[in-house]
């Protein structure tokens, strides 16, 4: 029974620490390179659109202030919700040292320490192959 109870914790601990990870990574342009690089997404999106529907200078400056909008939404969003998961991670987190003695805590500190290492490593590897391929 303490086996399949630990089991469940360390799958439940794994889900966890792989989502906030993800959700720090886009929690919004925070640095100054994310902020480049939304910018470049609706530089090409307004030329795209100028392009294919043929936007005045007035149309192109208005679309531009809609898409800059979303942008900044978006992320808040993003942030919003990244933090309310944090949250329920926490608890979750809480509720299952509660029941673990020093010995279990110990272990279980120690997993999600090793799981978080290695999702950042493969955040880091896949962010740099995104990087190289442009």
């Amino acid at each position: 029974m303490k086996k399949c109870f630990l089991f469940a914790a360390f799958l439940l601990v794994a889900a966890q620490v792989s989502i906030p990870l993800r959700a720090e990574e886009t929690a919004g342009p925070s640095s100054p390179e994310m902020k480049q690089k939304a910018e470049k997404r609706i530089e090409k999106r307004m030329e795209a659109l100028t392009k294919n529907l043929g936007l005045s200078a007035d149309q192109q400056t208005a679309v531009k202030a809609a898409l800059e909008a979303q942008r900044d939404k978006m992320a808040d969003v993003r942030k919003e919700t990244g933090e309310k998961k944090k949250a329920i991670r926490a608890d979750t987190d809480k509720q299952i040292t509660s029941v673990l003695n020093d010995q279990q805590k110990a272990k279980y500190e120690k997993m999600v320490s090793e799981r978080k290492d290695k999702i950042k490593k493969s955040w880091s590897h896949k962010k740099g192959a995104k990087d190289s391929e442009y």
